[in-house]
Order: C-alpha cells, then structure tokens, then sequence
C-alpha cells in the first residue's frame, strides 16, 4: 500500500493553506506562496499531516 504523506497546514502569518511534498524535511526552509514568508519545518508528524514552524 502506497499512502500520500503529504501534509496541508495553515501559514502562521497569512492563513493560507500550504501543501509540501512528501520529501518535505525537517530543517527545510520554504515560502508561502501567498504572503512571501520563509518558514522552516522545524518538525513533521507523518502520521497527522502537521507541521510545526519556528518561530511561531
């Protein structure tokens, strides 16, 4: 069985719903595509889709 670890999660700044890739690491810094803030993974719970952002 092949599940999509892909997570949704909300911008802490903005409220835009933000979709990372599977491969998506800890440590990882990406962008909100709507407001333009960096945000870093700080950590990843698979098993519930969540993301945690530093310094939020």
């Amino acid at each position: 069985m092949n599940a999509d670890l892909s997570a949704t999660t909300e911008c802490p700044v903005c409220g835009v719903q933000i979709q990372l890739a599977a491969d998506a690491v800890q440590g990882e810094l990406i962008e909100c595509s709507d407001c333009g803030t960096e945000l870093e993974i700080i950590s990843r719970r698979r098993r519930l889709g969540r993301i945690n952002w530093s310094g939020y």
